[in-house]
């Protein structure tokens, strides 16, 4: 490993093309249960430091990753985790019919299916 060029966790963001803070999230959601059929990297530290290391390796996780996150569903996690009281109004909204997931609003404007 001494060997290994070792990331940042906002230099692999930038690698990965997301924030530190969506990477962080992608954590919390897959340790809240959320399912996406790829793994995460376990993060590497340097000494007492709490800042999150990446290898190569663990780039390529991180990009696969990204690419197997469905859409809607980093949105869908943080409604039900992390925005709170927000969190609820926006999904009674979204159930009642009164506010429709982006995804689906640019789906409608582009004429393509919702069930796809």
């Amino acid at each position: 490993m001494e060997n290994t060029k070792l990331y940042k966790i906002g230099e692999a963001a930038k690698i990965v093309g997301r924030s530190p803070q969506t990477i962080s999230l992608w954590y919390d959601a897959v340790e809240a249960g959320v399912e996406v059929d790829a793994e995460l990297p376990k993060p590497k530290y340097a000494g007492e430091s709490r800042i999150r290391y990446f290898d190569q390796n663990d780039i390529e996780m991180l990009i696969n990753f990204r690419n197997k996150v469905k859409r809607g569903t980093m949105a869908e996690f943080n409604r039900n985790f992390k925005w709170g009281k927000r969190g609820e109004d926006i999904s009674k909204r979204i159930e009642s019919g009164d506010a429709t997931p982006k995804v689906y609003k640019e789906k409608e404007i582009k004429g393509e299916d919702k069930a796809e």
